[in-house]
């Protein structure tokens, strides 16, 4: 990857000011764009490029027949179910401050299992303890999450924020689970 002081970075930035492409642009792009490979593996693995068994730390409650009968992986009875402290908002400003973080008291908030739904154009803060025994087991973990019509969407976990998930309207009465590694 083409850092600060680099020639191939210097040169590249010079042809952009100039406003005149080299002929070589083109390869030195390539040439970027795959050493940029080994980079991106290390930091986010694909969903489904490596052989995992993946642990649901988190669990929801089972909605219909069809799931009970498929016994999907972190789909449980109701009184199962992971337990969540649920504030629902006009808007992300009103969010108390350090909502996130492990210490706050979330005692009156209300109190739900997955799956949720809250009404459009709101805002809905979620919060779950869980417990990994051995972390040096793992090297990464999996948010997976039935996200239709969410948009800004961010995760924390232990106060840091993780992951932010944007964008995600949909025009249709299904959607796909939204699965995403950090690692």
């Amino acid at each position: 990857m083409a850092g600060e002081g680099d020639d191939r970075l210097t040169s590249i930035e010079a042809a952009l000011k100039a406003g005149k492409p080299r002929a070589n642009d083109a390869s030195l792009y390539a040439a970027a764009q795959k050493a940029l490979v080994p980079a991106i593996s290390r930091t986010l693995v694909p969903v489904g490029s490596r052989n995992r068994q993946w642990e649901c730390v988190t669990t929801e409650r089972i909605t219909n027949e069809k799931e009970r009968k498929k016994n999907i992986p972190g789909k449980v009875a109701d009184d199962e179910a992971t337990v969540w402290s649920l504030k629902v908002l006009e808007d992300r400003t009103q969010a108390p401050a350090g909502w996130m973080l492990p210490g706050f008291d979330d005692r009156d908030w209300g109190r739900t299992s997955l799956p949720i739904s809250w009404r459009l154009n709101h805002t809905a803060l979620l919060r779950t303890t869980f417990n990994v025994e051995d972390p040096a087991v793992y090297d990464s973990m999996r948010f997976r999450g039935w996200l239709f019509r969410q948009q800004d969407i961010e995760i924390y976990l232990n106060g840091t924020l993780i992951a932010r998930v944007n964008n995600l309207e949909k025009k249709r009465a299904t959607s796909r689970p939204h699965s995403m590694t950090v690692r």
